[in-house]
């Protein structure tokens, strides 16, 4: 059987099915073998008590089909509507299938989630520590599982990512789309996808003045057609629905286009953007348990909370070897990739510029423990995988092996 098994399928490909395998295992067995708490934030965890908060946005939306709470007074209301759209289609599924609805809305999320494991093999050419790091990274893992949004923006996100990298290897009006139809959906999933918006526009304005210096030195003519089709297409795609939501919840509850509400019930960062002591991360691995009674935090820093929070959420754990383990494979990969920055393709390296920056001004703007939080970031994590490839790893291992060339003076 197993000879047989092996004949049509490559040692390569039976191990990435195995990695798929655990990442659903993980995923499945965080979610149902620990208490609801860990891994679900900032929302109410039961139909009865979701009256606000993202399960209250999908309970609202599953009452009353793309209806939008009007009268909605908690601060969660600033969020657009696609995430809750979702979520109800979810839970008119459990009602199909007479299930529990949290749990059918948590196990789809999960399904979301772990299929971003096929767009893994694409994003890293199928090598498999990219891969394994890309799936088993901590935060994955548990916004795999959140009621909240932070999943399927980052669902979108990925794949915005991918079609933007691809447009920047080939300028094309295919890429273009679909580049633009995903960054549009995480837009409307999560204000963060302001932060693709801004990454294209760097991304464009850094290969039409490559395309236009190559044209000129070349002595060819620019193809100025296409790149005015793929500028109105990307608008056409990407503005009107952004646009909507921002107009409507201005017209609803008198927000700006980049609102955000003050969080003056956290507590502050009382050292601000001062560096991480690591001796301190393995002392106190952990940020203390967050919840509406305790909102104190183990994380002085914006740095630390950053790290602490990639690894372990909000929440307290059992300290034991793997938590080590964890600890110090975060920091080498975090190492690695600020060492491997400028390596990075033009896409992965400037969005994550623009993602660091964009939260760095956030938390200048609001000081706030939350505001350092590594899920709004999480997408970070394409090219943090991507500086595991081998390439990499060669480069590095040639620079300095490279034999010195004789001196003959």
């Amino acid at each position: 059987m197993l000879k047989a098994i092996k004949k049509h399928i490559s040692t390569k490909n039976m191990i990435l099915f195995i990695i798929f395998i655990f990442s659903l295992s993980v995923r499945l067995y965080f979610a149902f073998a620990f208490p609801n708490n860990p891994h679900q934030h900032d929302t109410p965890i039961t139909l009865k008590t979701a009256t606000s908060g993202h399960l209250g946005n999908i309970v609202y939306m599953h009452d009353h089909p793309f209806q939008f709470p009007v009268n909605y007074a908690d601060w969660q209301n600033y969020h657009p509507p696609l995430h809750y759209i979702i979520g109800a289609c979810y839970y008119f599924i459990a009602d199909f299938l007479h299930t529990d609805p949290i749990v059918t809305i948590t196990v789809f999320l999960i399904i979301q989630n772990v299929m971003l494991f096929f767009l893994a093999r694409k994003l890293f050419d199928d090598e498999m520590l990219p891969i394994i790091i890309f799936m088993l990274y901590p935060m994955n893992v548990m916004v795999s599982q959140f009621l909240n949004n932070d999943g399927t923006f980052f669902f979108f996100a990925c794949f915005s990512l991918y079609f933007m990298y691809k447009w920047e290897k080939n300028q094309s009006l295919k890429n273009t789309i679909l580049m633009a139809l995903f960054t549009m959906l995480a837009t409307i999933t999560k204000k963060n996808g302001y932060y693709i918006i801004l990454t294209a526009f760097l991304l464009v304005i850094w290969k039409l003045c490559e395309t236009i210096i190559k044209s000129k030195k070349e002595k060819i003519k620019f193809p100025w057609k296409l790149w005015c089709l793929m500028t109105i297409s990307y608008i056409a795609i990407v503005a009107p629905l952004p646009i909507a939501v921002a107009i409507d919840k201005y017209k609803t509850y008198g927000q700006s286009f980049l609102y955000t509400p003050d969080m003056w019930f956290l507590t502050k960062l009382t050292k601000g953007f001062s560096f991480i002591n690591p001796i301190s991360i393995f002392k106190d691995p952990f940020l203390g348990t967050f919840s509406q009674y305790d909102l104190s935090t183990k994380a002085h820093s914006a740095f630390e909370y950053l790290f602490k929070s990639s690894m372990f959420g909000e929440w307290e754990f059992k300290v034991t070897v793997l938590t080590y383990f964890i600890i110090i494979a975060n920091f080498i990969i975090w190492g690695w990739t600020f060492l491997n920055f400028f390596r990075l393709p033009k896409t992965y390296m400037l969005f994550f510029f623009v993602t660091i920056f964009s939260m760095i001004y956030f938390i200048h703007k609001l000081p706030y423990w939350q505001s350092a939080h590594f899920r709004y970031i999480l997408p970070v994590l394409i090219p943090m995988a991507w500086t595991f490839k081998k390439e990499n790893f060669v480069y590095w291992k040639n620079k300095f092996t490279r034999k010195k060339e004789p001196d003959f003076s």
